[in-house]
């Protein structure tokens, strides 16, 4: 959905778009719909220039795909986590690892897996609540020590 003040930028991208004959231009998705754009992806590519942690990240890796970075890596994350391949701000590297995500099914594979996996592991709601409660109760015991 274009934004008011960058409506000729959106119109601009539209219609360079529809010249693309295998890209279907979607114009805009609501959060409750876009998780199956997540599940029915290949791969998730991202072409930012910058960013902190994508939130698109936890969303690709929560429907198992694939990541595949252009310029985000935050600490080594993709490669680290083997949740994807990272292209190191390089197009043609960019290129070559889809690619290799695509045509490998045992790398495709191992990725999809780690991507639920960390996900799992490290974004579980349940498992963050208890981290957040003994931080908290430990706050507690030692504000109460100090009055004491």
């Amino acid at each position: 959905m274009p934004i008011a003040k960058d409506k000729s930028f959106f119109e601009g991208i539209k219609n360079e778009a529809e010249n693309v004959n295998n890209l279907e231009f979607i114009p805009g998705v609501s959060f409750s719909d876009v998780e199956d754009y997540y599940r029915n992806a290949k791969v998730f590519v991202n072409t930012s220039l910058a960013e902190g942690f994508p939130n698109s990240f936890n969303q690709a890796m929560n429907s198992s795909t694939p990541l595949l970075s252009l310029n985000i890596n935050p600490d080594d994350f993709i490669l680290k986590n083997q949740v994807g391949l990272y292209s190191h701000n390089d197009f043609d590297e960019l290129k070559e690892n889809l690619d290799l995500l695509i045509d490998n099914q045992e790398l495709w594979n191992k990725c999809s897996e780690n991507s639920y996996t960390y996900v799992y592991n490290e974004m579980n709601i349940e498992k963050s609540i208890k981290k957040w409660k003994k931080i908290i109760f430990y706050l507690f015991q030692k504000k109460i020590k100090e009055r004491i």
